[in-house]
C-alpha cells in the first residue's frame, strides 16, 4: 500500500501573481473613426457604415456580463459609444453608454448580460467628418 502526497510549496512573488482586483476578460481596441462610419468592431479595427456583412460584429461563443465600458477619444467634440447586444440583424442597444469630450475618457459601469450565441458591436454617435482616434475597452465577467 502507498500512501504519499505532494507537500504545497512557498507562495510565489513571479509574474504570475497580481494585485488589485480581477478584472474578468476584456477587449481593447483602437477605431480610426469618422462620419460616415457608425458601426464599430469590439475586437477587431473594423468600421462600417451598416452592419450588413459582419465585418463589424463580434460573436460571443460562451455569454458573459458586461461589466464596464471605458472610452477615450480624440474625437473633435464630444461623441456617444453605445454597446449594442443580440442577434445579427436585431441589434439592441445597452445599458452601456460611454460619452467622452475631445481628448477626454469616460467609463460606463453596469450589468449587460450577453447570451451564449449572441452579437455584440458598438455604435459611435457624433463622430467628426475628421478621422480621429477612438479607443475602446469593454470588460466581460
Amino acid at each position: 500500500m502507498l500512501n504519499f502526497g505532494i507537500p504545497q510549496g512557498a507562495a510565489g512573488t513571479g509574474s504570475g501573481s497580481r494585485s488589485g482586483t480581477s478584472s474578468g476578460n476584456f477587449a481593447a481596441m483602437y477605431h480610426s473613426a469618422s462620419d460616415p462610419m457608425l458601426y464599430y468592431a469590439v475586437n477587431s479595427p473594423n468600421a462600417s457604415a451598416t452592419e450588413i456583412g459582419g465585418a463589424v460584429l463580434a460573436w460571443v461563443p460562451l455569454g458573459c456580463t458586461a461589466t464596464q465600458l471605458n472610452v477615450y477619444s480624440q474625437q473633435s467634440g464630444a461623441i456617444t459609444v453605445t454597446l449594442r447586444a443580440g442577434q445579427a440583424g436585431a441589434l439592441a442597444d445597452t445599458a452601456l453608454v460611454c460619452s467622452p469630450s475631445t481628448n477626454g475618457s469616460c467609463t460606463a459601469t453596469g450589468s449587460v448580460a450577453i447570451a451564449a450565441g449572441e452579437i455584440i458591436d458598438f455604435r459611435f454617435d457624433s463622430t467628426s467628418g475628421a478621422t480621429a482616434g477612438v479607443w475602446t475597452a469593454l470588460q466581460c465577467q
